[in-house]
């Protein structure tokens, strides 16, 4: 994952000229805090239930070059709606959307822009296979 990660990171500051990372590995601890932030302000599906988080396996980032557009939009007034927009327009989101794949990364979640995941593979052996 780290790798991949590295390739993207390096690939998006060659076409944008700025970071692409942001929020990775989240503690369990980490986690309960974000989702009773989450909770308090009306949103509880920003945050996973602690423990369920693909953060928590380090399988998943929230990419700032999204959440700089998305939450800069919230902050200047605009609604979630207008702000998912907005992220979803801009010229990052539409290149991690045409080379996350590249680089074994994907947006699963529609609501969150600027949550991505890595498709980790899981190899069978050959003894588990022939069950």
């Amino acid at each position: 994952v780290v790798n991949d990660l590295n390739a993207l990171e390096q690939a998006f500051q060659a076409q944008f000229n700025e970071t692409m990372s942001g929020s990775g590995n989240r503690s369990y601890e980490k986690q309960k805090e974000l989702k009773a932030q989450w909770t308090a302000k009306g949103k509880p599906e920003f945050a996973a239930t602690p423990g369920t988080s693909n953060h928590g396996w380090a399988k998943a980032i929230d990419f700032a070059a999204i959440t700089r557009i998305y939450f800069g939009a919230t902050g200047a007034g605009k609604s979630d709606e207008e702000a998912k927009a907005l992220a979803i327009a801009s010229p990052q989101y539409k290149w991690l959307k045409a080379n996350g794949s590249k680089y074994g990364f994907n947006q699963p979640m529609d609501y969150e822009p600027w949550h991505w995941e890595h498709k980790t593979r899981v190899i069978k052996n050959i003894k588990d296979s022939k069950k």
